[in-house]
């Protein structure tokens, strides 16, 4: 049925329209049916904002992580995408915030790394891990010139800055990083895990630095 939908393109759009404006509130399936409309919108290429703010802050939140999928395919169409996923970033849910990650890869804006990185705030499992790892790799080329133009937020939690660092394997990632070190804003037990980095990554005075931390340790 959907895919004849589609094929029939825009054709449809007053009956979708009347269909959506049609549903019940108190009917259990109400944000289900509305989150079926949004797709359809989008499987004919029409850009529907107010149907996707709603859904963004919908009760269930599988309907929330869905519906910050389509921010991916619409944000360049939209006002501000980087409203709607800075709210979902610090959702209560963790597939709402696993899917904005992901998703702030995809716009072009500089400010996505940071916003990425206030998901930390958050409980993670080795599936959002792993996705936040892959953001940070995606968008190296954004933020690491950023970081070393002083351009970018340097007032991040310094833990969560330091996993956007580890995720890198770039030698650019060794200065700040050992300046978190040195300033005493790692914690002491990540201290070794971000020594060795360094250690890994860095010149022969950037080794000095690391034999030192370690002789006043």
């Amino acid at each position: 049925a959907k895919r004849v939908l589609r094929e029939r393109g825009d054709v449809i759009l007053p009956e979708l329209e009347e269909w959506t404006a049609a549903l019940d509130p108190a009917d259990e399936n109400y944000e289900h049916n509305r989150l079926e409309a949004l797709w359809t919108y989008q499987s004919i290429d029409i850009v529907e904002p107010a149907l996707l703010d709603s859904l963004l802050t919908a009760t269930d939140p599988r309907v929330r992580a869905a519906a910050v999928r389509v921010v991916k395919h619409w944000h360049s169409r939209m006002d501000n995408p980087l409203e709607a996923l800075a709210r979902a970033v610090e959702d209560e849910n963790p597939q709402v915030r696993l899917e904005a990650v992901r998703t702030l890869a995809e716009i072009p804006a500089p400010q996505r790394m940071e916003l990425a990185l206030r998901t930390l705030g958050r409980p993670v499992d080795h599936f959002h891990d792993y996705a936040l790892w892959m953001t940070a790799r995606d968008l190296k080329d954004a933020w690491l010139p950023a970081l070393e133009a002083g351009e970018f937020n340097l007032e991040l939690n310094p833990e969560h800055l330091e996993f956007a660092l580890r995720a890198v394997d770039s030698p650019t990632v060794v200065e700040p990083l050992l300046k978190l070190v040195t300033e005493g804003k790692i914690p002491p037990e990540r201290q070794d895990a971000a020594l060795a980095l360094v250690a890994s990554l860095g010149n022969s005075q950037h080794l000095g630095s690391v034999l030192q931390l370690a002789l006043n340790s």
